[in-house]
């Protein structure tokens, strides 16, 4: 029976060709769609599972409150936490302390003359190696960062200073200030594989800055500067809400003047499997985040594909069934059971769904590159490898041949025999479910076109936004490194001169407007951040805001707006000669207008009582999908930057000009830059791939369910075929015709268009609740995408329709 029943499935592949292409289009592409979808989702949910007793491995977060109002939340702590967890949690086996260096160091290998300027830089603590499972290709875990004076390396860092020659053993100098010395390279480890939140290029041993940066061997032993990120590894079998009590019990003890100001913090733990998903941090050490909702998103859109081709093989196996209302009622009449009609009908869909299988992993691996692309990463096919995948694989083979079977042929084997040709077409010219089919594919294809509009504009909307900032025709160099050993031997005034030489030389350069020196700049964070508060007693609220040292160009060189008060000025030395404030930070301090705010005094975290010079127009420092900040800027001789901003466009003679200029005063620092536009655009490259991929799916969708139209006009025309000839004799236009029987279908769209509009609504006001500044859903979003998808619809039903009626009225009728 089932040899036969594959020669007939065959035959009828070969014969209907039309059919055949389509169900093969629609079927393969959707599995090769689906195919890349789950391949993309299952990467970002294999992040950082490589490392062993990846389960039991936790990040700290913390979660500052008044009261039940909760303040913000963040993954940086004070370093001494580690100590006090090791001592009172007896639950935590591990503790690993991550500090990333805010500024980059110089590299150099002295042998071969080669220096760069390295800022993917980590301090870490000894047990690193021993806890992650980064892959080391040279060394120890337990002792590449036994000694303070060792480095560690990526495979790929390591080839750029030594070449082919081992890098194991040899000496490297680094010229950066307080890190200013020759270290030994005691480690090669693995570039972070890309499923990894930690990506770094150098690891130093974090005793190296707990004992040789001033900053943190001289405050309060490691209780009051934020810059470390701590991560816990657990007994087997720890209660995270245990564990997170303790460390509550730790902060409340040693935390006394948060609280006395009626500030609490509590603590969570962040597994490491679920870090790339989960983080929406404003400060992070990973980059390359993930979203939970996306995946979603991406997981409903495959199902919905997937639907959307098989109603199509649904809909295009009933229309043509009825050519073969004679062969189905001579095997009824010859003694076919109804399971031997239904049999037939499904083993041709599984045929179907075998042969486009084969097709869709051709298509996927071709669409491969296109997908590694838009996401920026080398994706393979690896999901091929897994046992998972093939079952899901065989399960849905068989619910898809099964179900997209079943219908049509219930359908066709319900009739009886006699009667068969006009139960059909009786039967075709009612099907609501047809017509039901129809309007789902429609209100999924609008929900999706909708989305894809939606997330257009947004993006748009950030790119386009105000910033406060003019980043046009900025040019931003990174600041010497090795000159900041002077700091270090005490001379100062010499390293503030030098860096005023260098402004002073590139400043009279008629391409250049103004130029300022700076610890930071946009998009690069803070200097520091720290706990901020009013002047005049513990019951003034503190806040977190970001610091930034700045000279007297600042203002000038990004034209930022002073609302009130005066500049900073370049014979000041640092902050506690005055700080520039941002109007966020004059909220954050609960008084009513900037001006109330000069001359107020404020103090840092660290002791230090700041008098307020003035208040600057609140401009986008960070990420314009992050809220507004509190920035304090304050006077320093420092410059981790200099900003040049020019007087029209960038030649090539005036960066070798700079260029010149730079190796003029810092000869040992290598020089580099960037532009600060092209910096602010990449900020949006994640959402530009998430928009990217959201339009190739959408894209695909409509075609397919264009498709599934024009499978729903071939059956309705040919059962009324006869009707249109009829009309035609009669004198109908070919015009009238198609309008008459066009209104079906554009009501169909009509009701979609109903169903679709309130989905869109609610789910796209939720999508833009995760943007603090976001567009609004106008009538555009349901408008456009309707209005495209009724010239699709016009243009498929016309096109077939027209057909009908430009037929012979002798060879319709000819035909019963």
């Amino acid at each position: 029976m089932y040899k036969h029943a594959l020669i007939i499935g065959f035959r009828n592949f070969i014969r209907r060709k039309t059919f055949t292409l389509i169900n093969l289009l629609g079927l393969a592409g959707s599995m090769a769609v689906g195919l890349l979808i789950y391949q993309f989702i299952q990467f970002e949910k294999s992040f950082d599972i490589f490392h062993p007793d990846s389960d039991e491995i936790y990040r700290i977060v913390y979660h500052s409150k008044r009261g039940e109002v909760d303040l913000e939340s963040g993954i940086f702590g004070n370093y001494g936490l580690r100590d006090a967890i090791q001592q009172q949690v007896s639950e935590v086996k591990e503790v690993i302390r991550v500090h990333p260096q805010q500024d980059g160091f110089v590299f150099a290998n002295r042998e071969k003359e080669l220096v760069f300027q390295e800022d993917n830089i980590w301090f870490v603590d000894e047990k690193f190696f021993t806890v992650f499972g980064f892959e080391l290709i040279g060394g120890s875990a337990e002792t590449v960062l036994e000694k303070k004076q060792s480095v560690v390396m990526t495979e790929s860092t390591a080839k750029k200073y030594f070449g082919r020659d081992s890098a194991l053993g040899r000496q490297i100098s680094v010229n950066a200030g307080w890190a200013t010395n020759t270290y030994e390279v005691t480690g090669i480890v693995a570039d972070p594989p890309s499923n990894s939140h930690m990506q770094f290029d150098i690891v130093f041993p974090m005793k190296l800055v707990l004992e040789n940066n001033r900053i943190y061997n001289s405050v309060d032993h490691g209780w009051k500067l934020d810059n470390f990120v701590t991560y816990i590894k657990v007994a087997p079998g720890s209660a995270s809400k245990i564990v997170t009590e303790k460390i509550d019990q730790i902060l409340v003890d040693r935390k006394t003047e948060l609280l006395e100001s009626g500030i609490n913090i509590e603590t969570s733990l962040q597994n490491l499997i679920d870090v790339h998903l989960t983080s929406d941090f404003t400060r992070d050490i990973s980059t390359n985040h993930g979203a939970s909702q996306n995946i979603a998103l991406f997981a409903v859109i495959v199902f919905f594909v997937l639907l959307i081709a098989w109603i199509n093989y649904i809909n295009l196996s009933t229309a043509f069934s009825l050519k073969r209302t004679k062969e189905l009622g001579i095997r009824k009449v010859l003694g076919a059971h109804k399971f031997q009609l239904v049999g037939q009908f499904v083993i041709e869909a599984a045929i179907y769904h075998i042969i486009s299988s084969f097709i869709a992993l051709t298509l996927a691996l071709l669409l491969r590159k296109y997908l590694n692309g838009v996401i920026g990463i080398e994706l393979e096919i690896s999901i091929l490898y897994t046992w998972e995948f093939w079952v899901w694989y065989v399960i849905i083979m068989m619910i898809g041949s099964t179900v997209s079977g079943l219908y049509p042929s219930l359908l066709v084997s319900s009739f009886k025999p006699v009667s068969i040709s006009q139960s059909l077409k009786s039967s075709g010219n009612r099907s609501k479910s047809q017509k039901f089919l129809v309007v789902f594919q429609f209100t999924v294809s609008l929900l999706l076109a909708s989305g894809a509009l939606l997330v257009y504009r947004q993006i748009t909307y950030m790119q386009n936004k105000e910033l406060g900032i003019d980043a046009e025709k900025i040019l931003v160099i990174n600041g010497p490194r090795a000159v900041l050993e002077l700091a270090r031997q005490g001379k100062l005034e010499e390293l503030k001169n030098r860096h005023q030489s260098f402004k002073n030389e590139v400043s009279g350069y008629y391409n250049v407007a103004e130029i300022s020196g700076t610890s930071s700049v946009p998009l690069k964070g803070a200097f520091w951040s720290g706990n901020i508060r009013k002047s005049g007693g513990l019951d003034n609220t503190p806040f977190e805001a970001n610091i930034i040292l700045v000279d007297e160009n600042f203002l000038r060189t990004y034209e930022l707006e002073l609302v009130a008060g005066s500049n900073v000025r370049d014979d000041m030395f640092w902050l506690d000669d005055g700080v520039l404030i941002n109007e966020k930070a004059v909220e954050a301090l609960g008084l009513i207008s900037p001006k109330e705010a000069v001359s107020q005094k404020i103090i840092l975290s660290v002791g230090d009582t700041l008098r307020v010079l003035g208040v600057l127009k609140d401009f986008h420092w960070n990420s314009i999908k992050e809220s507004q900040a509190p920035f304090v800027f304050g006077p320093d001789y420092y410059n981790a930057y200099f900003t040049v901003r020019l007087n029209a466009e960038v030649t090539s003679e005036t960066v070798k000009y700079i260029r010149n200029a730079y190796a003029k005063f810092f000869p040992r620092d290598s020089f580099s830059y960037y532009f600060l536009d092209t910096e602010f655009d990449r900020q949006y490259r994640s959402d530009l791939q998430f928009r990217n991929l959201f339009f190739g799916f959408t894209l695909f969708a409509v075609l397919v369910a264009s498709l599934g139209l024009f499978a729903l006009v071939s059956f309705a025309t040919h059962l009324r075929l006869k009707e249109i000839t009829i009309r035609k004799v009669l004198g109908a236009t070919t015009h009238s015709i198609m309008v008459l029987l066009s209104r079906e279908y554009i009501l169909l769209l009509i009701i979609a268009n109903l169903l679709s509009a309130p989905l869109v609504f609610y789910f796209g006001s939720d999508w833009l609740e995760n943007y603090p500044y976001h567009t609004s859903i106008n009538w555009t979003v349901f408008l456009i995408p309707g209005v495209v998808l009724l010239v699709v619809s016009v243009f498929t039903v016309g096109y077939r329709i027209f057909q009908a009626a430009k037929a012979s009225p002798v060879s319709t009728l000819r035909t019963d």
